[in-house]
């Protein structure tokens, strides 16, 4: 799992968004992500064109994606008023 594919899997399963227009939001962005020059001028493109693909980076964004979406749930479904003004 890379970065783009922990933002995906989040939008996919909390934003009402029509499955086609989120299939053609991830193709733009594998074209984006294949487009990407390591040596760019742009940081931030060649920082993650440097560690995207490194395993341990994929598989932070993997674990990460757990805590991530308990946080969301979470926040979504305070048990009640008294914790909601806690979390916000």
């Amino acid at each position: 799992m890379d970065f783009l594919e922990l933002i995906f899997a989040l939008v996919r399963q909390f934003v009402p968004v029509d499955e086609a227009e989120l299939r053609k939001m991830y193709g733009d962005a594998q074209k984006w992500k294949l487009g990407l020059n390591p040596e760019s001028e742009n940081k931030i493109e060649a920082l993650y064109c440097k560690y995207a693909h490194q395993w341990y980076i994929k598989l932070a964004l993997a674990v990460l994606y757990i805590p991530l979406v308990r946080w969301i749930m979470d926040y979504m479904s305070p048990r009640n008023d008294e914790e909601k003004s806690t979390i916000i």
